[in-house]
């Protein structure tokens, strides 16, 4: 089978063609002479790896921050305050009385307790993954910025630079990626739904 390497490569990030010209990526000589065509294309410079890498992490980088603030990927913690915490106490007491006072049947101490216990656990563990995940972000920044300022400093972020045109590649790529990904859950949820009204209708 024959490939058109030159249009594949085209839509290829420096990164992903510098790991094929430099063996990280195992394709044909062919393929590989085509990567390094496209490269020299795009004025890569060899002898600037520093200023590549630093890009590349900072791609990398708001790739990890958009992640982050995406709760497709994962749940972003917001902190609980000692004021909602004794809020939720308060719930949990109030209900624990109503109950007692009015019910036929009373909720034993122990079940209170463990109430009690499991809202605690629950606020200590959502305010430690909230200054885990608000300490990663300082982390990032913090790395974004000293990165930025060394490309800066080599006048490497001007628009007509190509570590400036692999950054806009990467961010292209990234949407490509989200907007798939966006489909794919959209059509997940749809199917979810037309199962349940499925059900719903054999059940009439």
């Amino acid at each position: 089978m024959e490939y058109d390497w030159e249009n594949i490569f085209e839509n290829k990030t420096n990164k992903e063609l510098y790991d094929i010209v430099s063996g990280k990526i195992v394709l044909t000589k062919e393929a590989k002479d085509y990567a390094k065509q496209e490269l020299n294309k795009r004025k890569f410079d060899f002898n600037n790896m520093e200023g590549n890498k630093a890009a590349w992490e900072i791609s990398e980088i708001i790739e990890e921050e958009e992640i982050a603030n995406s709760e497709i990927f994962l749940r972003k913690a917001s902190f609980i305050s000692l004021r909602t915490y004794f809020i939720i106490i308060s719930g949990i007491v109030l209900s624990y009385y109503l109950i007692n006072k009015f019910a036929i049947n009373p909720m034993p101490f122990n079940v209170f307790m463990f109430f009690i216990s499991l809202a605690t656990f629950f606020v200590w563990l959502n305010n430690f993954i909230y200054k885990k995940q608000q300490q990663a972000h300082i982390d990032r920044i913090e790395k974004f910025n000293n990165l930025k300022k060394k490309l800066e400093e080599k006048d490497l972020l001007k628009e007509d630079t190509p570590i400036y045109g692999e950054l806009i590649r990467h961010k292209n790529k990234r949407f490509k990626e989200f907007k798939v990904l966006q489909i794919i859950t959209v059509i997940i949820l749809a199917v979810f739904l037309l199962i349940i009204i499925a059900k719903a209708i054999m059940k009439i």
